[in-house]
Order: structure tokens, then sequence, then C-alpha cells
């Protein structure tokens, strides 16, 4: 790719979390690298060679109509949209879930891992009496502590003095009310999400916490009512059954990360692909498994340190802005994939099969 390409990003959103990496953070790295970067201009597309959207932002026939030639990239696409994916050159996702998702939609997927540009200083981790646990993310998350993590961490309360700093937008999605932890045991502390806070609210933090699943509990309950018996899989209660957002972002390691800090993170597979169980970080499945790492971290300063510095280099490593950067920009150089075929038929087929198979059963066991 010419390093004079012309590049417009545009959103109406300039201040959300996804536009401060995907527009603002990443039109700041293609003018640092001596590329034409214009903001916010949605009316000259037959200036520029590529162009970049918010996702709830496009306006690819408008763009089209002004210049077929050039490259649409969408960023952070969204369930609720699927012609527009399918209409760009390409999309920008913040992991391997959302890339999995959309690739039925547009194969030409850039995996662009999505955490603010900040610098920070590492958190010394000491032995200090009490500790404290942070989150951020969306309160979606927070609602699911019902389910797993809050039982937990009401018993921690009971052998540890811990709290908790939840970071999120509590401006535009309301305080999180549902299955908070007891305060006499764990106490809570909901702080509003800016885009420059984490320097002021992670400064002082022991350990990261990045659940990734929302949790089904009816689905086991169904699996130990119901075993259901095929010739080629076998679903038993003692099997997990892992259910997660396709926009799972992963990026949310990373923050924790700058700062030296552990983190405990549910096992999706971005988690396994960005740092190492019981290396750089402790990956957890199941309520005992949160319970056993957050305890054992809690319990030990030194295990604190020692997995926040490996965290803190595989980041920086690995995964620093520049680096993703300069693979972005080897991604934009690559010739266009093809469409995939369209692959739903022969699946849903057999999706019926084993329906059916399944309503036969219920059907034998329960009216026969």
């Amino acid at each position: 790719m010419s390093d004079s390409q012309r590049f417009v990003l545009n959103t109406r959103t300039p201040d959300s979390a996804g536009a401060l990496v995907c527009i603002q953070s990443l039109g700041r790295l293609l003018n640092e690298s001596g590329r034409s970067v214009t903001f916010g201009d949605w009316d000259n597309y037959n200036q520029y060679d590529v162009v970049i959207f918010m996702a709830h932002d496009a306006e690819i026939d408008k763009v089209r109509s002004q210049n077929p030639d050039i490259k649409i990239g969408i960023a952070d696409p969204k369930p609720s949209d699927t012609k527009s994916p399918q209409q760009a050159d390409f999309l920008l996702v913040s992991s391997i879930e959302q890339r999995e998702v959309f690739l039925k939609y547009n194969p030409n997927i850039f995996v662009y891992y999505m955490f603010p540009d900040f610098s920070a200083e590492r958190v010394v981790h000491t032995n200090k009496g009490f500790v404290t646990l942070a989150y951020h993310g969306n309160k979606v998350h927070l609602d699911c502590f019902q389910y797993h993590l809050t039982p937990v961490l009401n018993e921690l309360g009971k052998r540890h003095t811990i709290r908790l700093k939840a970071i999120y937008n509590v401006e535009r999605l309301g305080l999180w009310s549902h299955g908070r932890p007891d305060p006499d045991l764990c106490p809570v502390d909901d702080l509003q999400w800016y885009p420059d806070c984490y320097v002021n609210y992670l400064s002082d933090i022991d350990i990261g916490i990045v659940p990734q699943m929302s949790p089904f509990p009816v689905s086991m309950h169904a699996a130990k009512l119901f075993p259901l018996h095929y010739k080629r899989w076998l679903l038993s209660p003692l099997d997990h059954m892992s259910y997660y957002k396709s926009s799972a972002n992963p990026g949310r390691i990373f923050v924790f990360g700058m700062f030296g800090i552990p983190v405990v993170s549910e096992a999706i597979p971005s988690t396994s692909s960005l740092f190492h169980d019981n290396i750089n970080g402790l990956q957890v499945l199941t309520k005992e498994g949160w319970y056993d790492a957050l305890n054992r971290l809690i319990s030990s300063a030194h295990m604190r340190a020692e997995l926040g510095e490996r965290l803190y280099e595989q980041v920086v490593s690995r995964y620093s802005k520049e680096q993703t950067f300069q693979r972005f920009l080897s991604f934009l150089q690559q010739p266009l994939q093809q469409a995939i075929p369209d692959l739903q038929l022969s699946i849903r087929r057999n999706s019926d099969a084993l329906f059916h198979d399944f309503v036969n059963k219920v059907k034998r066991k329960f009216f026969n």
C-alpha cells in the first residue's frame, strides 16, 4: 500500500469507546506514518482512496456513487446490520469470536485489538491486608455476575478483606443493580467510564477480572434432565456449555496488562490466544475456577507481581499499538478474498434432524 494513499475516517460518535480506538487512535497512527488522514468528511468521498466507518455510521451506497474505486472498511460491525459488512471491502473486529461471526458476510477481516492509548506506571504489589479488584467494560457482564462471580466474591469476602471497582458507563446504562455482591462482604464502587479514566482508577488495583461468559444455567438443567445420546456426539451434565458474546473484547485484558495488574479471565478463544494460564494470567471456566484463581492471587502478593509483570511484557512485546498498526498496513496490501460459499443449508438440515430426534426422545420418555 502506497504511503500516498488518502484516508477518511468517519463517525458521528467520536467519543465512544470503539471510535476512540478505531477512528481517533488509528487516524493518529496513519498520520504519524506519513499518510494523508481526514476526519469527518461526509461529502467528498471522490477525494480519498480508503474510508473507514464505525458500523452504525456507514453510508456505503453514497460512497460507491461518488467513488466506485474507493476501499471501504467498517469497524466493529454489529449483528443487527449484516448488509453493510457484505457491501464493505474489509472489516475491523475486536476478537476471534467477532471475526468468526462475520466471516459468513465478508472474508476480509482484520482483528484489531481495541484498547485505549495511554501511558501508565506499573502497580507495586505488596501485602497490605486488603485487596482491590477491578472490572472495566460493558454492563452486560456485571449483570451476569449473579450466576458465577457474585457467590465467589461473597465467599472470598468471608476470608479476606476485598473491594471491587466496577468501571462502566453508569450515566448511559444505569447503575448495576442485579446480582451485586453483599456490600458487607465485597463493597462495590461504581465508577463512571470516560476516555482517560484508567490512569485515575487503576493505579491502586491488585487484580483485574475479565468475565467473558454469559452464563445460561437453564442449559445445564436441561442437560441433567435429558442426556442426549447421538451416534456422533454426547451432551452430558459434566460437559462445559459455553455461551459468550460474539463481540467479546480481549482488549480489556491489555488495559490491566499496561499497569502490570494480573488478570483472571474466562477461557474463550481470544483469551487463550493472548495469554497462557499460570504463566502470565489465570484462565477459568467455572465458579470453582474463579474462586481458586482469585483466592490464590489474593493470598500472594508475589504471585500477583509475577503474573502482572509477565502480562505487561506480553502486551508490549506482541500487542502494542505500533505492532498492531503495522499488521493492519500489511493486511491492507493483501488482495481482497472472495466471499465464502453459503454453508448454512446442509448445517440447517443436520440441525433440524437432531432437533426432531431430541423431540422424539422427550415424547418417548414422558408420553409413552
